[in-house]
């Protein structure tokens, strides 16, 4: 959803200075980003449910003791390395042979 937000609003006001190609995997980084650091904090409390870490409450959720931010986010910077990098080379490949598809259909 946030990909396809900026495709549509920020892609035709500097498609004139910035190559598509940049802007497509800038996109693609951009957005993962964002998902990945909203949805992180979840993936740890998984994480410590499934390796059986913290003392569970009656509603089967994960208690922790004291946590700060900094314990919703540890890891995040290889996370981020990983997931980032493998987004934005897959939507800039999707979208050139989306292109590709679409001319050699002759709909462009």
């Amino acid at each position: 959803m946030i990909y396809e937000s900026l495709k549509r609003n920020i892609l035709p006001i500097l498609s004139n200075f910035v190559s598509e190609s940049s802007l497509y995997f800038c996109f693609g980084g951009t957005s993962k980003l964002v998902a990945t650091v909203v949805t992180y904090p979840v993936q740890v409390v998984q994480t410590r449910a499934r390796a059986g870490i913290g003392e569970k409450s009656n509603l089967g959720a994960i208690k922790i003791r004291r946590p700060n931010i900094g314990f919703w986010f540890r890891g995040l910077e290889s996370k981020l390395v990983q997931t980032i990098l493998t987004s934005a080379i897959m939507l800039l490949t999707y979208e050139h042979i989306r292109s590709l598809a679409l001319l050699l259909l002759g709909f462009i």
